[in-house]
């Protein structure tokens, strides 16, 4: 049986991760992902990929928005914490958004109801 959900966690730039001359030029990783599992029978998962260096915005496995797919960029600890106690059947980027606001670190701000 396949995995719902697959999580691709990384340090580095998604095309330095691929030997040159293995993706065809237009082809994002996700693409090449997709093609192999399509190749072999198998229905593709959700996939999160999770580039934990600082939020460079470099490459990226996806080029535009994609059903079934999450990204997060960077690493803090409220990020691992977020990630680790959500529902991940809901990965959606308000969700995880709200979430961390909603954690106790940010208990003490307020939100302003008068016009400044």
């Amino acid at each position: 049986q396949m995995v719902k959900q697959l999580f691709v966690f990384t340090d580095m730039e998604f095309d330095m991760a691929q030997p040159r001359g293995s993706l065809v030029p237009w082809e994002t990783t996700h693409e090449h992902i997709r093609a192999k599992f399509e190749k072999e029978g198998y229905q593709m998962p959700e996939i999160i990929y999770w580039n934990l260096r600082k939020g460079y915005l470099g490459s990226k496995p996806v080029e535009k928005a994609e059903r079934g797919v999450a990204m997060l960029s960077g690493f803090s600890s409220g990020m691992l914490k977020s990630f680790l106690e959500n529902r991940l059947e809901d990965m959606q980027p308000m969700s995880q958004m709200m979430a961390i606001l909603d954690s106790e670190h940010y208990s003490h701000l307020e939100v302003a109801e008068e016009d400044l």
